[in-house]
Order: structure tokens, then C-alpha cells, then sequence
């Protein structure tokens, strides 16, 4: 017993445990404390039984309702602002900034109702404090007497530090959104202190001269403060972007602001791309000039460059799928997203790398390459991580292995190929030019390698899906080869037996003993059984591609012919075979030959499965104007309700005791699914054991169009 309650203890610890860890990250997530606040009320619930909660923030010997909370799932209670001396019992926690339990608060001195929410009878009051201060309260209550202890406190104190922090940061996070209004203030009118900012800044006149650059813009130009001052701003412009920014200074002189995308000239000719910040600056209101920002965006540029080239590879490598032009496809794609010199593709095979795909001048000389593990850190590192890597400067790199081949190798970039889960190879790059690759190409390496992996295992799969379907094919060819083969070499013999059988059971070699004819008569049977099967065989094979002949066909004149001709059989067989024909039925449009095989084998199974003195009846109305409903119906044996479902598969006999007295396959009602849902159509059947069975088809009515 003492074990179970430590366990019990245990698991309730634990309970607690999960329920302020989820709490904790809960509150760490969200800035609204009302949120907050309805949160822990949430997960109190979890770990305390109590009818109703809430939450109030405390100031001004006022608190604030935040969040309330029945149990039951009822409407909270709306509750405005409470004076604390008007509570007693929540002024008592403010007051002494501890814990206040009442068990019962009939009788309790500090205990007063609060408008729409009596009867309480026993309540739990925590503080909410937060650096010494009280800055709210958490209470808790039940409509029972005596339902908490002290030893609850604890528990609901928990939940009220959360509070409290919550609380703490909602406010933290609001002084903070003030302050940061404020800075932005400070920040906008520090922007026009010309040497206060990290942009590039320039001062020009009325006339476009430059006044004044910062060093930032020096920096960025490569040019000296002293080259610049005094010459004209076009210096710094394209021919081009001359233009656009004489039109977008126009406007500078009417008091408007200017902020747009530019390129400025480096010293060196090469463009840098920026954005404007453009502001007029006015004295006593005449305009004297424009303070300009320029704010370096050529990393932007690149990177959405990279992006656009990303996405262009991504539908260029949708479509690949050979495996090995997606290979060097893959290797080619990289250059526009990452340039290089050479680069490398490997796959792994039994553990080792394999050089599958090179580019480049050295790259190209070394396919084929096998590499084991251990033989390249990086490559290792690399598999075991998932995780990409650049070396910016090889020579200096204590992991790149010195390799005289390699040797012109100054800036080397990895990523691994991962697909479903695991590595399937590596992508590697390299330049000439050391510190060519830095931190901020590992994105661009890593999901290029991603679509490139994707792209292989998509290429194999096809591969293999292609060899597969090749294999399937041939195995087609192979069965409809067997199946023509057994046809011929089965029903030739077979043929020949049956006649021979036949003709000794009329008696033209002689006359026949009761044992002799018995014998003939088996022999007979079975071969009819065996002819039979291969016919149903060779049905269902046709069926398996049906192809249907279709014509207008009077659907009457097809189920009277198919009654007529299982007449003798049913007479032989002592049973009552009836035909209903509804007038004026419209022509259907089916294939007459196929329809005639679905009656004869359902009319079949008919009589196979009646005793003498049963009857059949084959009927056929007009279901609604698109279709016409084909029958046949017996009181023969039926069909137990357990086995419906399976008369459709091939080979499937309702019952073995039955049928071993009768011929049959159990691919007959395979076939005649087949052929009617080739019509359009749907077949089913409805039968009770030992009552009988109806099997229905519907078949569409010839459409005017088809006329």
C-alpha cells in the first residue's frame, strides 16, 4: 500500500511536472496576458479539481478580472473592476502577500459573495507577485465545503508565479513597445546627424553638388571624402540611373521623400546595388538640399538571385528522368544558383563514394573515383552530421586533407543528397579563389542538394518503374502465349476423348454393361468439366481487356433466345424456367454476342444450383430513362449472407459439397462482372440461403445520338 501511494505520488508529481512545463512554454510564447491568464486557468484545470477560476490583475487597490474559468464549460463570468477593502478574502491575500485558504466560507468573516457567483463554500486565494510587488491574484473555488487543503496552496501557487511572470512580461513587453516608439522617434531625427548611422549618407545642394559624405559611403564607393566633396552627384550614377534619379529629385524640391531601389558606381566601375532614403532638407522653408541614405542591398540581391535561380532549377529538375543526364543536369544547374570551377557528385554505393558526375577542367579527368570512409574528414563529417559545410580558406583548414592533385583547391563547399531520411551521396564544389565560399553559401548549398537528391531518387525510381514495366509486359506476353498454348494443346485431346466417349456410350462398338456405361459416363463428365475450364480460362483472360462490339441491340430477342436455348437443360433437370418481357422496351446499345454470355451463365448457375421442382424466371423492365434491368431469378439453394461478397473472384464456390455434384470453374460470375461493367452497367445480386437468388444487371439505354 505504501508503494502504491508513493507511486501515486509519483505520477501525480509528474502530472504537475508536464503540466508547468507545457504551461511555462505557453506563457513564454504569448505577450497578451488575457491569453495568458485563460491558458493557466486551462491547465490548472489538468491537475485541481475546482468549480470555477480566475485570475485578476491588482492596482490602484483595484483589480482587474483577466480570465475566469468554470468547470464545467459554462459562459464565464463578467466581472468589471472590484475595489480590494469591497473583497475581503482577496484583500487579505494583497495585504498580507501570502496564501489566504477559507474551507468553509459560511461563517468566515472575510468572505463576501461576488455578484453572480454564490454559493462558494470553499476557496483558495494565491498572490501574484513579481519583484516584491503584488501584481495580481489567482483564485480558486468549489460549491463544496472542506474541498481543498493546504496542502493545494503549493500547487496553486505554482500556477500564480506563471502568472505573475506572464503578467510581468505582458507589461514588460507593452513598456518596451512604448520605448521602442520612442527610440524610433529618436532614431528618425538622429538619421539627419550625418555621421549617426551605419547607411551610407550623403549631403547634396540645391544644384546637385556634393556637401558632405560619411564614411560609410566612402567605403562603399572606395572613394576618399576629399574626391568626392564638391563634384557633382552623376558621378556616382549610371548614364541610366542618371535619369531615373534627376526625375526622382524633382520631387525633393516639392517637400516629398524618395525611397527606391538604385545602383551607385564603385570607383572600380563595378555597380553596388543600394537602397534610397531620400529627405529634403529646408531652411525657413526654402529648399537647400537632399539627405540621402544608401543602404547596401547588394547581399539582398544575390541572395534573391540565388532564389530565382533555386527555383528555376527546381522545375528544370521536375522533369528529369534518366539517371545519368539528371547527373550531369544536376552539375550544371548548380553553376547558375553557385559558380565554380569544378564540381563533384557522388553516390553511395556498398558504403563507399562513387564519382558519378564531375564538371570542370580537373573535376572531369577523375570519374569513377571510389573514396572509403576515412580517406576525407569533410566528406565524413558530412555524412555523419547531414549537415552541409564550407571550407573558405583550404590552406588554413585543419580537416582538408592535402592532396597534390587537389592542390589548386583555395574555397570548397559540400552539402550532403538526402532522400527519405538518408544519405544517398554528396555534392561538392570548389574554386580557385580563396574565401570564394563563406557561411552565407550554406543555405543555397543545402537546399539546391536537397532538390538535387530528390531529382536522382525520382530519375532511379522511374528507371526502375520503366524496367519493371518492361518485365511485367514480357510476362503478359508470356501468359497469353501459355494460355493460347494450353487452349490448343488441351482442348484438341480433350475434343477427341469426349467424342470417343460419346460414341462407345451409343453404342456402335457394342453394347455396354451398367459398370462400363457408369465408368464412360464419369469419363464423359470430367471432360466436359476439364473443356469447360479451359473455355473459362480463356474467357476471363479475353475479359481481362474486354472489348465490346457494340450495335442496337433489341435486349428482348437476347434474353428469350438465351431462355430457349436452356430449355432441355432445364427440363432434364425437372425445373420450370418462365420469361417476363415488358412491352415496348428501347433498344439498348451492347454488344449482342457478350450479353448472350452473361445470360447463359447466369441462367446456368441457375439451374446448377436448383433441385427438381424449383423454377427460373428471366424478366426484363424498364428501370428509368437511361436504363433498362435485366434478371434471373431461382428458388434453388441461395446463397449464405457471409459469402455474397466473394462470388465474384475467380475460382470462388459458394459451397464444394454442392458443387462437387455439379461442373463448374467459379469463373463464370468473374466473367459476366466484367463484360456488363464494360457496357456501362452494374451487376449484383440478392439472395436468401435455402429461398433462392435474384442476380440483376442494368445495362444503358441506347441514346438518340447513337440512333
Amino acid at each position: 500500500l505504501e508503494n502504491a501511494r508513493l507511486f501515486a505520488l509519483e505520477g501525480e508529481r509528474r502530472r504537475l511536472a508536464n503540466a508547468l512545463r507545457g504551461l511555462a512554454s505557453s506563457v513564454s510564447s504569448s505577450l497578451d496576458f488575457d491569453q495568458v491568464a485563460h491558458t493557466i486557468l486551462d491547465h490548472l484545470q489538468r491537475v485541481l479539481n475546482f468549480d470555477s477560476a480566475s485570475i485578476f490583475t491588482y492596482a490602484n487597490n483595484c483589480f482587474r478580472m483577466a480570465a475566469f474559468m468554470y468547470s464545467d464549460g459554462r459562459p464565464p463570468l463578467e466581472v468589471g473592476e472590484l475595489i480590494a477593502d469591497e473583497t475581503p478574502a482577496a484583500y487579505q491575500v494583497v495585504a498580507m502577500k501570502r496564501s489566504v485558504l477559507i474551507s468553509e466560507t459560511r461563517g468566515s468573516p472575510f468572505w463576501r459573495d461576488v455578484s453572480g457567483r454564490q454559493g462558494i463554500r470553499s476557496w483558495i486565494g494565491v498572490p501574484m507577485i513579481f519583484q516584491g510587488e503584488i501584481v495580481g491574484i489567482l483564485n480558486v473555488d468549489s460549491d463544496r465545503p472542506e474541498a481543498f487543503d493546504s496542502s493545494q496552496i503549493a500547487l496553486v501557487q505554482a500556477f500564480a508565479d506563471q502568472a505573475a511572470t506572464g503578467l510581468a512580461n505582458a507589461r514588460l513587453y507593452a513598456a518596451t513597445q512604448q520605448r521602442a516608439a520612442e527610440l524610433e522617434r529618436v532614431k528618425n531625427f538622429n538619421q539627419k546627424l550625418l555621421n549617426s548611422v551605419e547607411a551610407g549618407i550623403l549631403l547634396e545642394s540645391v544644384d546637385d553638388r556634393i556637401e558632405y559624405v560619411n564614411p560609410r559611403l566612402c567605403e562603399m564607393l572606395g572613394y576618399s571624402a576629399a574626391e568626392l566633396i564638391g563634384r557633382h552627384s552623376a558621378l556616382l550614377l549610371s548614364p541610366e540611373m542618371g535619369r531615373y534619379v534627376d526625375e526622382q529629385a524633382a520631387s525633393r524640391a516639392r517637400g516629398e521623400k524618395g525611397r527606391y531601389e538604385a545602383a551607385l558606381l564603385h570607383k572600380s566601375g563595378m555597380e553596388l546595388a543600394v537602397l534610397v532614403n531620400a529627405t529634403p532638407m529646408f531652411s525657413e522653408g526654402v529648399f537647400t538640399g537632399t539627405l540621402t541614405a544608401f543602404t547596401d542591398i547588394t547581399q539582398r540581391k544575390r541572395t534573391e538571385q540565388r532564389l530565382l535561380a533555386l527555383n528555376n532549377a527546381a522545375r528544370a529538375l521536375t522533369f528529369a528522368a534518366d539517371p545519368d543526364s539528371v547527373l550531369q543536369e544536376v552539375l550544371g544547374l548548380l553553376q547558375e544558383v553557385l559558380p565554380y570551377d569544378n564540381s563533384w557528385l557522388f553516390l553511395l554505393e556498398d558504403g563507399d563514394l562513387v564519382l558519378q558526375a564531375a564538371k570542370g577542367p580537373v573535376a572531369a579527368m577523375r570519374t569513377n573515383r571510389r573514396v572509403e570512409p576515412g580517406v576525407y574528414v569533410n566528406f565524413d563529417r558530412m555524412i555523419e552530421q547531414l549537415e552541409p559545410m564550407v571550407i573558405s580558406h583550404t590552406r588554413a583548414s585543419e580537416i582538408w586533407r592535402k592532396d597534390p592533385v587537389l592542390d589548386y583547391i583555395e574555397s570548397w563547399i559540400g552539402a550532403p543528397l538526402i532522400a527519405g531520411g538518408e544519405v544517398v551521396g554528396l555534392l561538392t564544389a570548389d574554386s580557385l579563389s580563396p574565401g570564394f565560399y563563406s557561411e552565407d553559401d550554406l543555405y543555397t548549398m543545402s537546399a539546391f542538394a536537397d532538390l538535387a537528391a530528390v531529382a536522382i531518387q525520382k530519375a532511379r525510381l522511374y528507371h526502375e518503374t520503366f524496367v519493371a514495366y518492361e518485365d511485367l509486359r514480357e510476362l503478359d506476353r508470356l501468359k497469353d502465349e501459355f494460355v493460347a498454348n494450353i487452349s490448343h494443346e488441351l482442348r484438341t485431346p480433350l475434343t477427341f476423348v469426349k467424342g470417343y466417349v460419346e460414341y462407345l456410350l451409343e453404342g456402335y462398338a457394342g453394347d455396354l454393361n451398367p459398370d462400363q456405361r457408369e465408368a464412360l459416363e464419369i469419363v464423359l463428365d470430367r471432360s466436359d468439366a476439364v473443356i469447360h475450364l479451359v473455355n473459362d480460362i480463356i474467357s476471363l483472360k479475353q475479359s481481362d481487356m474486354v472489348t465490346i462490339e457494340a450495335a442496337e441491340v433489341d435486349i428482348a430477342s437476347v434474353v428469350t433466345t438465351c431462355v430457349q436455348g436452356s430449355h432441355a437443360a432445364a427440363e432434364r433437370a425437372g425445373i420450370r424456367i418462365r420469361l417476363e418481357i415488358e412491352d415496348g422496351l428501347p433498344p439498348v446499345w451492347a454488344d449482342a454476342r457478350r450479353l448472350g454470355q452473361v445470360l447463359d451463365n447466369l441462367i446456368g448457375n441457375a439451374i446448377k444450383f436448383s433441385a427438381s421442382g424449383d423454377s427460373i424466371t428471366a424478366s426484363v423492365t424498364r428501370q428509368d430513362n437511361n436504363t433498362v434491368l435485366v434478371a434471373v431469378s431461382d428458388t434453388g439453394i441461395g446463397i449464405p449472407s457471409d459469402r455474397i461478397d466473394k462470388i465474384w473472384d475467380r475460382f470462388y464456390q459458394v459451397d464444394s459439397r454442392w458443387t462437387r455434384r455439379r461442373t463448374g470453374t467459379g469463373l463464370g460470375l468473374t466473367i459476366a462482372k466484367r463484360i456488363v461493367e464494360a457496357h456501362g452497367g452494374e451487376i449484383w445480386v440478392e439472395s436468401v440461403s435455402g429461398t433462392g437468388s435474384r442476380f440483376s444487371f442494368t445495362l444503358p439505354v441506347m441514346r438518340a445520338s447513337e440512333l
